[in-house]
């Protein structure tokens, strides 16, 4: 009994000591891949114990393999969430990272939405100056019929 609480709680030690497990603080992304790493690998080992063993299988075997299973899909869904998420400062994805480039984003959308408004007023400008040009010249063009 005491070698399978070792075994089914290695993987969890394992991954609090590895770098960046430990350290890292965790958002809704990480967890979540965790936890359905954790409930992947929890069904999994229990159907495998179920199906695959030889004769009949106990409730305690199922439980064993479910065990096991989802200890190992929590390391496994936990080492995943590090590459999919992002949130590595050695990958250049911290959190203070983000924010500044969410910031500088949203700065240039800023500067980009004043532009297309003066670039706006710049075409009704040149509109209004065309209609202007248009009525002279069909003013012109009446008083020409005129004559």
């Amino acid at each position: 009994m005491r070698a399978s609480w070792l075994t089914a709680l290695s993987p969890i030690v394992l991954c609090l000591a590895l770098p960046g497990c430990a350290n890292n603080h965790w958002g809704a992304c990480e967890t979540g891949m965790t936890i359905a790493g954790a409930l992947v690998g929890g069904a999994a080992g229990g159907t495998l114990v179920s199906e695959y063993e030889k004769g009949s299988t106990s409730d305690a075997q199922k439980a064993a393999g479910a065990g096991g299973g989802l200890a190992s899909g929590a390391l496994v869904g936990a080492l995943l969430s590090q590459a999919v998420c992002g949130t590595h400062e050695d990958q250049g994805m911290g959190r203070a990272d983000a924010a500044t480039r969410a910031e500088n984003a949203a700065n240039r959308a800023e500067d980009a939405a004043r532009r297309a408004e003066a670039g706006a007023s710049r075409v009704e400008a040149a509109a209004n100056r065309a209609e202007e040009a248009s009525d002279r010249a069909t003013g012109q063009f009446q008083r020409g019929l005129r004559k």
